[in-house]
């Protein structure tokens, strides 16, 4: 993505419309067409009372869902020339990586999140029946052509696919996720400004009409690419969510575990006096 003229910072760069923004509510209300009682099924299968309550997790399966329908229309889907664009595989991210990159991770608590989620989403596929859910989406619009191309689109495979990009896309505002085209398609650079924090929602804004605005997080000159910078998260959110590990993140913290720590004990005594004299010892 270049900008066409210079742009300044915070500058709005682009509105994306709320007909082309896409919601786990936008998803179930489109879906009721076909299934009336989808909302009901969906609360049961995420133990919520409703939409609202959806974690992250969630949405994105619900969005999913979404993306398996409009991949199933083909050309016929209103979202066509986006469908065309999206990533062909799934994201390589924190529940996609092998036993073995896990290990290597040596992050207890990294290994716990992507075995979570892998066994999350092949329950609710499987034994929740979201597998069905896709089927009768599917064949409940007479849009859809039947062939081999709408059977690739709703396969475990599929679903896993999508849930991956949209975790990766899909920006968070108060807790609900959006998927918005073209305002998905910057690539991360880190502003490296660490005197002051740069929070995701001060340039990505969430209009009353339902529209999303994005401001420019830097001065770009006509020509240059546009990037955005994340948020002031560290890495392990990028490789847990987005699928990367950025080069450089001055946000990034590392966890320690204890073994490799000292013990209080075998401190020399200034450092045990520094520590028993600061705030963090009660």
């Amino acid at each position: 993505m270049k900008a066409t003229k210079e742009v300044d910072y915070f500058e709005n760069i682009y509105t994306i419309p709320s007909s082309m923004i896409q919601t786990a509510e936008s998803v179930i209300r489109k879906a009721k067409q076909s299934i009336p009682n989808i909302e009901n099924l969906l609360n049961k299968v995420f133990h919520s009372k409703s939409v609202h309550d959806f974690t992250m997790e969630d949405q994105d399966m619900v969005l999913a869902l979404g993306l398996m329908k409009e991949c199933a229309l083909g050309e016929s889907s209103e979202f066509y020339p986006y469908m065309k664009l999206l990533p062909k595989e799934k994201i390589l991210r924190l529940d996609s990586l092998s036993d073995k990159a896990l290990e290597i991770l040596e992050d207890a608590e990294l290994l716990s999140l992507a075995k979570n989620s892998q066994k999350r989403i092949k329950n609710a596929w499987f034994d929740s029946k979201l597998s069905e859910l896709v089927s009768m989406l599917i064949k409940g619009d007479e849009k859809v052509k039947y062939d081999a191309i709408v059977k690739s689109c709703s396969s475990l495979e599929s679903f896993i696919k999508f849930i991956s990009i949209i975790s990766s896309r899909a920006m968070v505002l108060n807790g609900k996720k959006y998927l918005c085209p073209l305002a998905d398609m910057a690539n991360y650079e880190s502003r490296n400004d660490l005197e002051k924090r740069h929070p995701f929602t001060l340039f990505h804004h969430l209009r009353n009409d339902g529209s999303i605005s994005v401001k420019c997080d830097r001065h770009v000159e006509e020509g240059e690419q546009i990037y955005e910078d994340y948020g002031d998260t560290d890495n392990s959110l990028f490789l847990e969510a987005h699928g990367f590990v950025p080069d450089e993140n001055p946000f990034h913290c590392a966890t320690i575990q204890s073994k490799y720590l000292p013990s209080f004990e075998s401190l020399p005594e200034k450092n045990k006096n520094d520590y028993q004299n600061s705030k963090y010892f009660s």
